[in-house]
C-alpha cells in the first residue's frame, strides 16, 4: 500500500500533515468531555 500511494500529495506524511494528526492527537480533552457532557446527554434521551 505504501507503494501504490508513493507520491500521492493526499498522503504523504508531511511536516504539516504529520502536525496536524499530532494536534488533533489532543483532542478531545477532559474539559472539552466536560463541557459536551449535558449536551449530549440532552440529545440521548
Amino acid at each position: 500500500m505504501k507503494t501504490k500511494m508513493k507520491g500521492d500529495p493526499h498522503h504523504s506524511m508531511t511536516p504539516e500533515r504529520r502536525g496536524r494528526l499530532i494536534e488533533a492527537a489532543r483532542h478531545p480533552d477532559e474539559k472539552e468531555c466536560e463541557n459536551a457532557a449535558p449536551f449530549i446527554r440532552e440529545v440521548a434521551i
